[in-house]
């Protein structure tokens, strides 16, 4: 009993890692001088996938546990149509929903950011940045901490739903992008609980992100 309460303090620690980080870089900018919203949010933005990442980076070190696995990036003969498929099933999950809700889903984040930022500065926060931190942290962070493999595929993928809700989107469109991204999410995690290489994972995310940033 003793070592699942002090588990569950370490995930729920490593849930608020990195807002943690993000508070701590916020405030920091502001007594650095930088207090104009726009430029703190589009900063923000391009940080906020490095501090998932950093968030990881201290778990490890924590743990005392390597940060990158020798398997991480080691491909079998047949994980060319694993990938295919994953990613099929990934981008299958986002037509049908979009289809659905072809008329009722408006991404007034995404809309704001691209007016507001560099748009080859958006696209390698979306394409590159966001794939990679945010698979090592919720992935690869999250499966060392359950011990309860299972939990871990329907707690960090409802996690990682989650996390992409934006005050910005109306009620609706949340609702639906948060449910899409949290069933990604849990697939994500149980490809990682077979495989246990976050290269796996990374793929399918980083095709998924590129033919939605276009």
């Amino acid at each position: 009993m003793k070592k699942k309460i002090i588990n569950l303090f370490k995930i729920i620690g490593y849930l608020l890692l990195p807002f943690l980080l993000s508070y701590m870089f916020t405030n920091t900018l502001t007594l650095i001088g930088i207090n104009d919203y726009n430029i703190i949010k589009n900063v923000a933005v391009v940080v906020s996938p490095l501090l998932f990442l950093l968030s990881y980076i201290i778990l490890q070190i924590i743990r005392n546990d390597r940060i990158i696995d020798k398997n991480d990036f080691k491909f079998k003969k047949n994980d060319i149509k694993k990938v295919i498929m994953i990613t099929l099933i990934s981008l299958g999950i986002n037509f049908l929903i979009a289809l659905i809700f072809i008329n009722k889903i408006q991404r007034q984040d995404t809309l704001e950011i691209l007016d507001n930022m560099n748009v080859w500065l958006a696209r390698l926060t979306g394409i590159i940045l966001a794939p990679i931190c945010e698979e090592f942290y919720f992935r690869k962070g999250f499966y060392k901490l359950f011990d309860n493999k299972n939990l871990y595929v329907i707690i960090s993928g409802i996690f990682f739903g989650i996390i992409h809700y934006s005050p910005g989107n109306p009620n609706f469109t949340n609702i639906v992008l948060v449910s899409t991204i949290s069933l990604m999410g849990m697939m994500f995690c149980y490809v990682y609980k077979k495989e246990e290489r976050i290269g796996m994972t990374i793929i399918p995310h980083f095709i998924n992100n590129i033919l939605a940033m276009l």
